[in-house]
């Protein structure tokens, strides 16, 4: 059975929280995977910062 838990991600800002989902026995959450991943390809490097900046 897939089990994950529903966890804040970002809530720095004043007018939204930001959510993530984490798998049981994952180490890392999907958002942090998904930004690393991308962060990591020169082609996608800009773009993944300025999403990055969006929750700033």
């Amino acid at each position: 059975m897939n089990i994950f838990a529903l966890e804040v991600w970002d809530d720095e800002a004043s007018k939204c929280t930001f959510y993530t989902v984490r798998w049981q026995d994952a180490e890392e959450n999907e958002t942090d995977k998904f930004f690393d991943k991308y962060y990591a390809m020169p082609e996608f490097k800009q773009v993944t910062q300025e999403l990055l900046s969006l929750t700033s």
